[in-house]
């Protein structure tokens, strides 16, 4: 096992799907015209090295109330380049949310990024969080 796989894997079905709820109501804060890593949302789930696992479960999300289109790559960049019609989703749904994008699917993460803008722009930040 990966130090990027953790031990999700080793969790029992119930504690994956509890892991999943968790990280979809974190994800429900994500306020309208911002954005969170999917790291940031494992970390605030307590699972920090879990950041593909957020990635898997929303990829399995079709209609629904968790507004998945507001979780990025920690570059700021849309995931899924296997997935155009899923990319260009994203990008129109933070669009109408008032996102602007740098070239076609970065979004300027030190504008956008949810955490950052809680703590304010003038206070220090952790280069890793």
């Amino acid at each position: 096992m990966t130090l990027l796989d953790s031990n999700f894997d080793d969790l029992s079905k119930a504690e994956q799907a509890a892991l999943r709820e968790k990280f979809y109501e974190i994800i429900r804060t994500v306020p309208v015209g911002r954005v969170a890593s999917y790291g940031q949302i494992a970390k605030m789930a307590g699972r920090p090295k879990d950041a593909r696992h957020v990635g898997s479960a929303l990829s399995g999300l079709v209609k629904t109330d968790i507004p998945w289109h507001r979780v990025v790559l920690a570059s700021g960049k849309i995931a899924m380049p296997t997935r155009p019609d899923l990319q260009k989703r994203q990008r129109e749904l933070l669009c109408e949310e008032g996102i602007e994008f740098i070239g076609d699917y970065q979004v300027n993460m030190q504008r956008y990024d949810w955490q950052l803008s809680e703590r304010g722009a003038g206070e220090q930040t952790d280069l890793f969080g």
